[in-house]
């Protein structure tokens, strides 16, 4: 497996912020890895210093006049290169409506990016959507970060739900709690036994993993911080779960 996609129906759940560490920890292993934002909000983007957006607008490369490939650039860290977001990807769903197979065109897109890199990171927008439909057939896995709440629960099943309705095989889900506040007594329960099928490693709520914004490269990033940390125990333990098949 390499295209990793952090998804979750719902907002909030820290899907870029898990993107984006995700993707810099398997960089840290000197793979080459690709994070492509495809949130049109561009935070994971602008998470990495990269303000420019796309070269091309999105309605021309969803309309294979140019290569999703010329959009690849160096983030300046490492192994890890980046596909912006940009605002133009605000009429995803409209594009790929107007395409012939607009359910498989992220896969058709990814063949070749799947030949350069070792690992892909996708941070994608919220909403089942006619893109979500798009990752659920593109995605080796779904990784999806739940904040510990009824209704970030809910959220999950209906994810689910939505999948076991697919007349095709869908890639495996890999949830992981999100967010968890160790000053309440429900999120520290959830994270000492996460629910059944959960991953066990968790990202706890921290000022400094939302740290986003730094003058250099975001500290989030060095080896030695506890997010650093946090998520190389996640990204371990999501290799072991593909590994283990």
């Amino acid at each position: 497996m390499s295209v990793f996609a952090v998804y979750n129906s719902k907002g909030g759940a820290g899907k870029t912020t898990s993107a984006v560490n995700l993707a810099w920890t398997a960089a840290l292993d000197g793979q080459p890895t690709l994070l492509w934002d495809l949130d049109p909000q561009g935070a994971a983007s602008f998470f990495l210093q990269d303000r420019r957006g796309l070269d091309q607008s999105a309605k021309k490369l969803l309309a294979g006049k140019r290569d999703w490939q010329e959009e690849v650039r160096s983030t300046g860290i490492g192994s890890l290169s980046l596909i912006p977001g940009d605002g133009t990807l605000r009429h995803w769903d409209i594009l790929l409506g107007e395409q012939s197979h607009g359910k498989r065109l992220l896969q058709d897109w990814l063949k070749p990016l799947r030949s350069r890199f070792a690992t892909i990171v996708l941070d994608c927008p919220p909403g089942i959507t006619l893109l979500s439909e798009n990752l659920f057939r593109a995605a080796d896995a779904l990784l999806v970060p739940v904040v510990p709440s009824a209704l970030g629960f809910r959220t999950l099943e209906q994810i689910r739900k939505f999948l076991a309705q697919e007349d095709r095989e869908t890639p495996p889900l890999f949830p992981f709690l999100s967010m968890v506040d160790r000053r309440r007594r429900d999120h520290r329960e959830y994270e000492a036994r996460p629910p059944e099928g959960f991953l066990q490693a968790s990202v706890p709520l921290l000022a400094e993993i939302e740290k986003v914004v730094q003058p250099e490269a975001p500290r989030a990033y060095q080896r030695t911080t506890r997010t650093q940390q946090i998520y190389r125990m996640l990204w371990d333990e999501i290799r072991r779960r593909v590994d283990s098949g």
